[in-house]
């Protein structure tokens, strides 16, 4: 109680500022008060205050001032908690990935009669694409889905190195699917034509997308090679820190 009535009597005469989702965890010594304040949205949020109340003052474990409105790092969305999944065998992951993707490209499906799936590239999704294919071809309306690369290697579709020519083989080609429903990397100019051209190509297609505004998808599909990286984005590369599209 005196670290809520603290809280309130430090951010009620903030005007914008309004009191979210109070948390708490208690053992037998301390109890711990984990206060999210937030503009007037529920759907955005910054930790601003964590209490012990084991000391009589209840002062702050930590306290951050929000930056433009939120806390720089700690803005989240509320939505739903990450979930990890351990298939019991590297021979039967292809099947329980495959169980999301038909759940959740039907969901949206359902939801708004399209799914905006992005594939990845490299070795460890083939298998997927290939079990799809084989095993799960009828189990998703597959005319409504628009597909999307999460990165691409400057090659032409027909040589190994593609991503795109991957999935084509293992997927793409298998299924009952329009040409225009595959949004292929152009990569016949430079990276940064490419990534320009391909992001003007998203906006094109992905509702809500804009210069400003990333598009939201249904479902990305990501890799990881053994080194660590993601997505073309590799661990001590200058790309990591590019924040500005």
């Amino acid at each position: 109680r005196k670290a809520v009535s603290k809280l309130l009597s430090e951010y009620r005469d903030r005007g914008k500022w309004r009191v979210h989702f109070p948390s708490v965890s208690a053992n037998e010594d301390s109890c711990h008060i984990r206060v999210a304040t937030s503009l007037q949205s529920p759907r955005k949020m910054a930790v601003i205050d964590t209490y012990d109340t084991s000391t009589s003052n209840a002062t702050p474990l930590r306290a951050q001032e929000p930056e433009n409105g939120f806390a720089n790092k700690m803005t989240m969305n509320a939505s739903p908690k990450p979930t990890q999944l351990v298939a019991p065998s590297p021979e039967s992951w292809a099947a329980c990935a495959a169980d999301k993707v038909i759940a959740t490209a039907s969901e949206a499906i359902a939801a708004r009669g399209c799914c905006f799936m992005v594939l990845a590239g490299g070795s460890t999704p083939e298998s997927l694409y290939r079990y799809l294919a084989a095993e799960h071809r009828d189990r998703i309306d597959w005319a409504r889905v628009q597909f999307f690369l999460g990165d691409e290697r400057l090659v032409p579709p027909e040589d190994p190195r593609s991503n795109l020519g991957m999935a084509r083989r293992a997927l793409l080609d298998h299924l009952p699917i329009r040409s225009a429903q595959v949004h292929a990397v152009d990569t016949q100019g430079t990276a940064s034509q490419a990534a320009d051209d391909y992001h003007r190509r998203l906006c094109d297609v992905v509702p809500g997308c804009s210069s400003h505004t990333p598009p939201r998808f249904d479902l990305l599909l990501l890799g990881l090679g053994t080194d660590g990286h993601i997505a073309s984005l590799f661990p001590g590369k200058p790309a990591l820190h590019v924040n500005s599209q």
